[in-house]
């Protein structure tokens, strides 16, 4: 089983390995209760809870895990009890992200990233690790809501999105294709004068891009 220090930067998994200590048991090392680990200033890297006594081989379930800066600041709080959640710190302070599952052994995970001052930056759902899934939304550094997109169920070939101007008023709405680069149009876009009417209609070939930008095969415009 993957233990705590799964997915954590090289420098600090390998500091870990080399500074590791414990009981040794029938060969290997068993941990039981709360672990410290330390930066060579002193300073904590890493701190683990652990609910049993659990070999070096198999980790089993440990609860929560503190991963620090090295200047001294929680950077991850990673809960692995019933409740499920990951909070993630900017390095001068302040929540950066939190994941949370939606309920008991759902692969579904609520998800919102802030800004440094603490506005939403965006927020939806999450399937398994780091696949978005169906509605998200997403906010300038002033609150305002700037894009609105659904992603397929399980896939990432293609998602729909509503584009917002800096006060509230829907400019643009379409299907964006992520296969190609830089997301590209696909199929119908539809552009949107500030009174709600339609200002014009571009028309994307599926799938073809030419260079780095969509085919555009079509373009109508109306008449206010």
């Amino acid at each position: 089983a993957e233990g705590p220090e799964t997915g954590l930067p090289e420098e600090v998994r390998n500091y870990i390995e080399e500074k590791d200590h414990g009981e040794l048991n029938s060969g290997f090392r068993v941990y039981e209760g709360r672990w410290m680990y330390y930066y060579d200033s002193g300073k904590p890297v890493l701190e683990v809870g652990y609910g049993n006594r659990m070999s070096k081989v198999d980790y089993g379930s440990f609860t929560t895990t503190y991963l620090y800066w090295p200047n001294g600041n929680i950077r991850t709080i990673d809960n692995n009890g019933d409740s499920n959640w990951t909070k993630e710190y900017f390095n001068r302070g302040g929540l950066k992200s939190e994941k949370f599952a939606m309920q008991k052994g759902s692969d579904d995970f609520g998800f919102k990233l802030y800004y440094p001052d603490g506005q939403v930056k965006e927020t939806g759902t999450l399937q398994g690790e780091n696949q978005k899934k169906g509605a998200w939304l997403y906010y300038d550094n002033r609150g305002k809501l700037y894009k609105r997109a659904i992603y397929t169920d399980g896939k990432t070939d293609s998602m729909y999105v509503w584009i917002y101007d800096s006060t509230g008023f829907l400019i643009s709405q379409g299907r964006l294709n992520p296969t190609g680069a830089n997301n590209h149009k696909d199929g119908n876009w539809i552009y949107f004068h500030p009174d709600g009417s339609t200002k014009r209609t571009e028309v994307y070939a599926p799938g073809v891009f030419s260079g780095n930008r969509p085919m555009l095969v079509n373009m109508l415009e109306y008449d206010i």
